[in-house]
């Protein structure tokens, strides 16, 4: 019995002692967690404060509309993903630019990353930490709100204005192509700009408005408005789309809006001091394969270069000549334009262009055409600018038009024009080159061919025995015509 007792007695008191560790275990426990729990909602709120903090931040700082800086960054970071794959903590800047060779150390001055900022100090680019949590791997990682700063920093640094999602996937092509990189406009000061008298284009990707607001487009491919031109143009010599010229003037960053209220795709206007046709020509640069004006370059050699070139006149053809050009020699479409090899840079060949517009190849309808307009069928060379004509909107549907523009263009005596003759009982004559309204050209079409809803029953060469062609441009959508009762389309769009 004296045994029994004992060993109950130590029984109950290991039992005790037991659920007394335990009871202790239990709250340690409790309390443990308890202290996890409140450090996972205060870093939860912080971080979400930090969010919010950076949200505003981008929101105050960023110049470029924030929908402009997601499509950059998606662009940029998709392009660089194609070039270098997919880094495993995302682009920081040095990956960037070796995936862009148009960047710049000085284009990350002030890039905010994950934990720090890039800085261009001393003709270097440096990274500083900013962030007292731990250190993670992807702390140099550019955040969304560094890439709207790198933006900025490059439409500063390469005079191209940001404000389209356009207008940033043209930028990112200039980072891929670093020899195509512009150099600022230089605002306030006189300039001298090279290029060619256009219709400047409106901004973003809608439809152009029927307008021409007579501009330049430089030979940087930048668009520029031109002020006081009828000072020095009274009588519109100068106003002839697509002639080579000098401006002379005072460059700003006034905008130009049409009569829509759009603004026009500018990098400023020009005031101008003194315009002239630029009589040396436009430098070309051509590798094998690529085509200017009438002449496809085909083989570049040390002293010669071999190509096909395709008349437009005195008869349009879809046929290429041979033609063997050394420097100095010339090759020309037969009218208007003029290429003359200048010298051979490895595998590029460079060639001046010159347009002389009193050489225009005759590519318009034959006189007395008849053009339908709501009050009766008008010879063509009898309309003017203002008049109503029928023409035909994108649903192909007739509706009312004004003449925009007219032309008539002065031939030779061995000119010819095509005549088409429809199994309707219609028929037009044309010059080779005039456009239909489904995108070929009237000198394409052969017996057969499908032409306005009716087949061609013959495409003929003909004598041309009157002096001019003549063409008009009606408003709307498409600039179609009805040409003695063919739908046309017209060489002035």
């Amino acid at each position: 019995m004296g045994w029994n007792f004992t060993y109950n007695f130590l029984l109950v008191g290991y039992f005790k002692i037991n659920q007394s560790i335990v009871k202790k275990s239990q709250k340690i426990l409790i309390a443990f967690s308890g202290t996890i729990l409140v450090l996972s909602v205060a870093l939860g709120i912080v971080g979400f404060i930090l969010g919010l903090q950076e949200s505003r931040d981008r929101e105050d700082t960023n110049v470029i509309p924030a929908e402009i800086v997601d499509a950059f960054q998606n662009k940029l970071v998709s392009r660089g993903v194609e070039k270098q794959g997919q880094p495993i903590e995302g682009f920081d800047a040095f990956l960037l630019m070796q995936a862009f060779p148009g960047l710049q150390e000085e284009d990350f001055d002030g890039v905010l990353a994950f934990e720090g900022v890039y800085r261009y100090e001393g003709g270097q680019l440096v990274y500083e930490r900013i962030a007292t949590q731990p250190i993670t791997s992807a702390e140099r990682t550019i955040s969304n709100k560094g890439y709207g700063i790198l933006l900025e920093n490059l439409s500063k640094r390469l005079g191209i204005s940001v404000q389209d999602e356009q207008a940033a996937e043209a930028l990112i092509e200039v980072l891929e192509n670093p020899t195509s990189t512009p150099s600022p406009v230089p605002v306030g000061k006189p300039v001298t700009i090279l290029g060619e008298i256009t219709c400047l284009p409106k901004k973003g990707s809608g439809p152009q408005t029927l307008e021409c607001a007579i501009g330049l487009k430089g030979e940087d491919g930048k668009h520029y408005a031109l002020t006081n031109l009828f000072k020095y143009d009274p009588d519109y010599r100068f106003s002839t789309t697509g002639l080579q010229v000098e401006v002379v003037g005072v460059l700003s960053t006034e905008g130009v809006f049409g009569p829509d209220g759009n603004a026009y795709d500018i990098v400023g206007t020009i005031d101008i001091a003194s315009i002239k046709e630029n009589l040396k020509g436009q430098e070309i640069i051509l590798r094998e394969g690529q085509r200017e004006s009438s002449f496809l370059l085909q083989n570049i050699y040390s002293d010669y270069v071999e190509g096909l070139n395709f008349w437009e006149y005195p008869v349009a053809t879809d046929r290429g000549y041979p033609v063997t050009l050394r420097v100095g020699e010339i090759v020309s479409n037969g009218c208007t334009v003029q290429l003359t090899l200048i010298r051979i840079e490895g595998d590029t060949a460079v060639f001046v262009k010159k347009t002389d517009f009193n050489r225009p190849c005759p590519i318009c309808l034959a006189e007395n055409t008849l053009i339908d307009t709501p009050s009766g069928e008008v010879a063509v060379q009898k309309l003017h600018t203002g008049d109503l004509v029928w023409t035909a909107n994108a649903e192909g549907k007739r509706v009312a038009g004004v003449v925009l523009e007219t032309a008539k263009t002065s031939v030779s005596a061995t000119h010819q024009v095509v005549h088409i003759a429809l199994e309707d009982g219609r028929e037009v004559f044309a010059s080779p080159k005039h456009p239909t309204a489904d995108g070929r050209s009237v000198g394409e079409l052969s017996p057969g061919d499908v032409l306005d809803g009716s087949n061609v029953a013959s495409a003929t060469l003909v004598s041309y025995a009157k002096g001019y062609t003549y063409d008009i441009l009606p408003s709307g959508e498409t600039g179609f015509y009805w040409a003695d009762g063919v739908l046309l389309g017209s060489t002035l769009r």
